[in-house]
């Protein structure tokens, strides 16, 4: 981690409070995404940069953030 301990999904949920975004299923889809990535073996440090840099590779590989099922 960096020396001011900050995590990804710590960024993650500041950034979502900051800007007053709704807790809507998109949002919540991207910060259980965020989580699931602090678990993946290849996560090194936890910090917002190694984030960024995995999403840059997920977007170029033309990955996707599944949403949660529609009920009905």
């Amino acid at each position: 981690m960096e020396k001011d301990g900050a995590r990804a999904d710590y960024a993650a949920n500041l950034i979502v409070r900051h800007f007053e975004l709704p807790r809507s299923e998109l949002v919540l889809a991207f910060l259980t995404f965020v989580e699931e990535w602090h678990k993946k073996a290849t996560t090194e440090t936890g910090t917002p940069a190694e984030f960024l840099e995995y999403l840059d590779y997920f977007v170029q590989a033309r990955g996707s953030i599944a949403l949660p099922p529609q009920p009905g």
